[in-house]
């Protein structure tokens, strides 16, 4: 642009940030489930192998987030997992118990991204193995968020999708702040 040219005017820019969620349970846990109805209100969403994708256009910003399913036994995190959602059932200690061990496998992480401890409750709320206390005290002892939903009733999946996105969002911001702070 040369010096004294009018100028053009500035027009908000689009933002995109696309981020990788890690769902891991047991089987039978409603991994699956979840994934389905969190991506049912997306814009856009595809599906490719354990991998299912969905999109949310909020203000300027477009959001996609590719929900990856594993096995909580079997998963492994890397440096490209921005967020753990652990899924377990009230009925099934075994499932509690293996998102417990795999908690302590997240803790030995350099730099542990920030998880959720997600039960999906199931219609026969008779057979709960597991106390509900039990599960949020143990989300507290690790700094996680605690969500109860369910899969068969949507009950508060609209509540854990936006605070997925608002939680992955802001650690972007983090992000951004640090790059800022350590160029200066």
């Amino acid at each position: 642009m040369k010096c004294g040219a009018p100028l053009t005017q500035y027009t908000a820019a689009h933002y995109h940030y696309r981020f990788r969620v890690d769902v891991l349970g047991e089987k039978n846990v409603g991994k699956t489930s979840l994934i389905e109805k969190l991506v049912s209100s997306s814009n856009v969403s595809a599906a490719l192998g354990s991998t299912t994708s969905g999109g949310w256009i909020i203000g300027n910003a477009e959001v996609v987030i590719d929900f990856r399913e594993s096995d909580v036994m079997h998963a492994s995190l890397d440096d490209k997992t921005d967020t753990a959602v652990l899924v377990f059932d009230l009925g099934n200690r075994r499932s509690f118990l293996k998102c417990l061990y795999f908690l302590q496998k997240l803790k030995t992480l350099p730099n542990p991204p920030p998880a959720f401890l997600v039960v999906n409750i199931k219609d026969e709320t008779a057979d709960r193995e597991v106390n509900q206390q039990e599960a949020v005290e143990m989300a507290k002892s690790y700094g996680l968020t605690f969500i109860e939903v369910s899969t068969s009733t949507g009950h508060n999946i609209d509540k854990l999708r936006k605070e997925l996105i608002r939680r992955l969002l802001n650690k972007k911001l983090e992000q951004v702040r640090r790059l800022l702070s350590d160029g200066q």
